[in-house]
């Protein structure tokens, strides 16, 4: 194997393909469909949209890494020793779930939507937080060495508990306040 497959990502359409092979990752109307249309999606999570999602689910155990999974939506559920290790989760909304032992180390969480969540024993080494939302959320033991973080939303309160470096702390965009509370709370 060369050098370049061996980071280079799943497109978006074998991405998708791979997930429907789990099973629980598709919505009721795509798997009605049995097609998947990109630009039927809706930028926040909605149970009724066309959006790859999980909801009310248990994943454990899962190699989800390397996949384009950008706007995956999660609500809802708790994820365990689920990989998403360079996977491009850009504009995810993650809302409300559990997740323990999950690495998103080298992922790209641009724009994502993290609030109101737990993660337990983490990793988001050296992935892109840049202009992600991580208020309202509780990271126990998680570590960000390396994370670019942007212009990413946090509160004062939750950033005093994570170990950050001064650079990061120098990037993020430090709020006072929670923010509006996420859909699906």
């Amino acid at each position: 194997m060369d050098i370049m497959s061996e980071h280079r990502r799943k497109s978006q359409q074998d991405s998708w393909k791979y997930l429907t092979k789990l099973g629980a990752f598709i919505t009721p109307k795509q798997q009605d469909s049995g097609a998947f249309d990109p630009k039927t999606y809706t930028s926040r999570f909605d149970p009724e949209s066309e959006r790859i999602s999980f909801f009310r689910t248990e994943v454990e155990d899962h190699n989800l890494c390397k996949l384009t999974l950008d706007t995956l939506g999660i609500c809802r559920s708790t994820l365990q020793n689920v990989n998403f290790y360079r996977s491009d989760l850009k504009s995810a909304v993650f809302c409300w779930n559990n997740f323990h032992d999950c690495d998103f180390a080298h992922a790209l969480l641009n724009h994502a939507d993290l609030r109101g969540s737990v993660y337990k024993q983490c990793s988001f080494k050296h992935a892109i937080l840049d202009g992600a939302d991580l208020r309202i959320s509780i990271f126990e033991m998680c570590s960000f060495l390396g994370a670019s973080m942007k212009g990413t939303r946090l509160t004062y309160e939750i950033g005093d508990s994570l170990n950050l470096d001064s650079h990061q702390r120098d990037e993020i965009e430090w709020a006072d306040t929670d923010g509006p509370i996420p859909e699906g709370g």
